[in-house]
């Protein structure tokens, strides 16, 4: 998609829509190349099919139902891709390796899943809400904490992302065999952990 604002400028003329991505769905965020103006927005809105518009909030809620990772928030530089659940994300035959390559392959044959991971998080109860750093739980027992919190209004659940750290791998089976929680405010809140997102796990509305 490619809108034209006539009143814009030469250097902030015109729009660009990338493929889908933060939303988690079948969608083409809209970024202007310079200043909005009123005409611009106009002209976009104005596009077939109808786009629709979404605040910073709604961005957050969707990336969160689909496990997508915020930069410096879930995932810095110190993270393992491995542990992360982005080893589907390197180029393992790339011509001429890259740094850490042996590393990370030595890890996964030795750990296989790993004892340390980025898992997704929701609540039992709807009506709690995650933002930061609240401890997760098992059986009492500090595992770990999460790193990003909103509320998933597809799935009508409250949702988010944190690091734990178990004794064994941390595998699917183990995930759901566990009874885990999250500290909120004081209180332990049941909570379920998977390694996958909760919102279209096998990604096929990303593709399709």
């Amino acid at each position: 998609m490619t809108v034209t604002d006539e009143a814009s400028s030469p250097a902030s003329e015109g729009s660009t829509a990338a493929g889908p991505g933060r939303p988690g769905g079948a969608g083409e965020p809209a970024r202007s190349r310079g200043p909005v103006s009123p005409a611009w927005l106009v002209a976009l809105m104005a596009a077939e099919p109808a786009p629709r518009l979404a605040g910073l909030h709604a961005l957050d809620s969707c990336r969160l139902e689909k496990g997508f990772r915020h930069w410096g928030h879930d995932i810095t530089d110190e993270d393992d891709p491995l542990q992360a659940g982005l080893g589907f994300a390197l180029a393992w035959d790339k011509p001429g390796g890259f740094i850490g390559r042996e590393a990370l392959l030595a890890r996964r044959s030795a750990e296989g899943f790993g004892r340390r991971r980025l898992v997704a998080i929701r609540l039992e109860d709807p009506n709690v809400f995650l933002h930061r750093e609240e401890p997760i739980l098992e059986d009492g027992r500090i595992l770990g904490s999460v790193t990003s919190g909103a509320f998933g209004h597809r799935l009508e659940a409250s949702l988010g992302l944190g690091w734990i750290e178990l004794d064994g791998p941390v595998t699917a089976e183990r995930l759901s065999a566990g009874r885990f929680a999250v500290e909120v405010a004081g209180e332990p809140v049941p909570a379920t952990l998977s390694p996958r997102p909760f919102y279209d796990p096998e990604g096929r509305r990303v593709r399709g």
